[in-house]
Formats: C-alpha cells, structure tokens, sequence
C-alpha cells in the first residue's frame, strides 16, 4: 500500500518523541531512495537540523515533497510533518530513519522502539487520534454521511 517511511534525527527516543519533529513519506521510503532525498540535502547545502532545527525541517520536508513524483492523485497526501508521536513510525514498511547533523543514515529500525504497549492495541483508543475519534463520533451522533467519495475530504486538521 505504499513504501513508506518515516525520517528523524538520531536524538529522538521514547521519552521525547512528543517534542521531535520527523517526515513521514507515504512513497518513496526505500534505503536508497531516502539516500537520494539526503543527498539532494547535501548538494543544496540546506541548514543542518542540530543549527537551525525549524528551517531544516521545513526546507527537508519541500526537497522530499519535489522528489516524490507521479501522475496519480495518490501522491497529494503522500507526505506529512509533524512530531514523531504522531507519526506512523511503526508502519510496517521502512520504519525510522536517524539522521545526524550531517544528513547521513546512523540508524534504520522497524519504529517499534518508539511505541507504547497501547499504541499496539487496536481495540484500545490511541490518544494521539482522539481528535479524529471525537469527530468520527460526533458526525456519527448527528447522523452525517461521512462516506468517502473520490475527492472529498473528511478530516482536515487545522493549526
């Protein structure tokens, strides 16, 4: 269903994945194709995440946004940033990616090491999606269709 993947820097563990910044792609999370993405970093010489960690993020997020390419419509929501909780780290395809300060690959592993026992357990709610819970329950309770038609869009969170 994709090749996906998230990418975060190598100081982000259990305990502060609430605070870290990370990208999550949908396409195009293979080893070699987030090389790629990294080395297209490099020959743009952006700022390095432990210098200037926001416009890292930021510029990181647009190099990767270019690269991923396709004439599917699929490819609209096939990246996301946002803080490494509530990314889909163990996502069953590449998992993490750990950067240094010098965009290079230190550690690669499946994303289980940041989750909890509950994030594991579907039958058990996962606050970091509350919000779309509570809207799911509320459309629900005043008996909204919220059938996915092709286009339409049925969460979208604003900040």
């Amino acid at each position: 269903m994709g090749n996906r993947c998230v990418i975060t820097t190598k100081d982000v563990n259990k305990e502060n994945r609430a605070q870290k910044l990370g990208v999550y792609l949908h396409w195009d999370g293979s080893p070699e194709q987030v090389e790629e993405i990294l080395e297209e970093c490099k020959e743009k010489k952006i700022r390095r995440p432990f210098d200037d960690y926001s416009y890292f993020w930021a510029r990181f997020a647009q190099i990767a946004a270019n690269y991923i390419t396709g004439d599917s419509d699929n490819y609209e929501t096939s990246i996301g940033i946002d803080v490494v909780d509530r990314l889909d780290c163990h996502n069953g395809d590449n998992g993490v990616y750990y950067i240094d300060n010098d965009l290079n690959v230190v550690k690669h592993t499946d994303g289980s090491e940041l989750e909890d026992e509950w994030s594991r357990n579907e039958d058990v709610l996962n606050p970091r999606h509350s919000k779309m819970t509570t809207y799911y329950l509320m459309m629900a309770s005043q008996n909204i269709n919220l059938t996915n038609r092709q286009g339409d869009k049925i969460w979208q969170e604003s900040y």
